[in-house]
């Protein structure tokens, strides 16, 4: 398999873990949800700390359609999840390294929350682009197997 993109765990030096009553470092996601994503390859991309593998020769600005490619999916809020999605429909997977490699600045308080209000809107704006924009596969297929799940017990 092909690596698209690696991703360590988010540091923060103006965070004590003690004081992260917010979850400002994502420890359940970089802690729980990585490490089991990580066996099938499927770590979606947190921004901060995430490597991405992007071939020149594949992705350059030197043609005409320079101006309308582009890796990285800007149509949602979450463009560094979008690209890691899809890049998994292509085949490409990702890897989870549990190493801390960099430190970055963290949002804070108010901040924090209206990050993570981007964040819960960008996972709908993807939802909706992946089911009837883009019209992804298996998620087309999963999505009717739950509505179907659904309506048998109700």
């Amino acid at each position: 398999d092909q690596v698209c993109m690696v991703q360590a765990p988010q540091s923060f030096a103006s965070v004590k873990l003690d004081d992260d009553i917010l979850d400002v470092t994502n420890g359940m996601c970089f802690n729980v949800m990585n490490v089991i994503r990580n066996r099938c390859g499927g770590v979606t991309s947190c921004g901060t700390n995430a490597i991405w593998h992007i071939n020149g020769k594949d992705f350059s600005r030197l043609d005409d359609a320079s101006v309308t490619s582009e890796y990285f999916d800007s149509r949602t809020k979450i463009e560094d999840t979008a690209s890691t999605h899809i890049n998994f429909c292509k085949g490409l997977r990702s890897v989870y390294v549990q190493e801390k490699i960099s430190t970055g600045i963290a949002k804070l308080n108010a901040d924090y929350l209206c990050a993570m209000q981007r964040w819960a809107e960008g996972a709908v704006q993807l939802f909706w682009l992946q089911m009837f924009v883009d019209r992804t596969g298996p998620l087309v297929v999963f999505t009717c197997f739950a509505g179907i799940f659904m309506g048998t017990i109700y």
